[in-house]
């Protein structure tokens, strides 16, 4: 290989070290992945957005049964209470049916935000047990 060659590689090697998902494509990636988490559960969910007359909205509404539970998507590595405002609505909204809202981040740490709240680091939906016997898969 030449020397351009081995330029082109590093430099391939380099940016792939350093990819980030912007929003919209952490978001594809998040739906993806809960949708097919959901397929091994008995009771069906469907997935829905939320939105309120003042703007404030959440990326995925879960529903299961009565329950519901909020999804917030952000490509940032923080992650503050403004994060959660969609979430404190859809749970005002949904009274006893919410059970849930989470912010899948680009973070580090899990950590609770009041209420049935909580911010979670993107990457434990990859790393999360998965069931262990799932139709079409080799245990």
């Amino acid at each position: 290989m030449s020397n351009a060659g081995l330029i082109i590689v590093a430099q391939a090697i380099h940016q792939a070290a350093n990819f980030q998902l912007d929003e919209s494509e952490s978001f594809k990636f998040v739906f993806q992945e809960l949708r097919r988490q959901a397929s091994w559960r008995e009771l069906p969910v469907s997935f829905h957005h939320f939105r309120d007359k003042d703007g404030a909205e959440v990326d995925l509404v879960l529903e299961s049964g009565q329950a519901l539970a909020g999804v917030e998507v952000k490509a940032s590595a923080t992650v503050t209470t403004a994060d959660f405002r969609g979430l404190r609505k859809l749970r005002e909204a949904a009274g006893p049916r919410f059970k849930a809202g989470v912010v899948l981040y680009d973070g580090e740490a899990t950590a609770p935000f009041g209420d049935g709240l909580t911010a979670v680091p993107m990457r434990e939906l990859w790393e999360s047990r998965q069931p262990a016997h799932h139709p079409g898969t080799i245990a």
